[in-house]
């Protein structure tokens, strides 16, 4: 079973406006880095080195794929 552990909390503090950064690690290998904004989601694989190789996710589209 591969090793993962996703934790993140801001205590219930609204962060409007702030960008994220996530490196997505799986057994210590990076699979690639999820962009967090107030508009959407983008996912940049490993072998992306450049930001016009991420795939955009609008917060809609997350939430349907999320809920089904």
């Amino acid at each position: 079973m591969a090793d993962h552990d996703v934790r993140f909390s801001t205590g219930g503090v609204r962060v409007a406006g702030i960008d994220f950064e996530f490196d997505v690690k799986i057994d210590g290998r990076t699979l690639g880095t999820l962009y967090d904004s107030e508009g959407n989601l983008q996912w940049r694989p490993k072998h992306g080195h450049k930001k016009s190789a991420s795939i955009p996710i609008t917060w809609k589209e997350f939430a349907e794929w999320a809920e089904s």
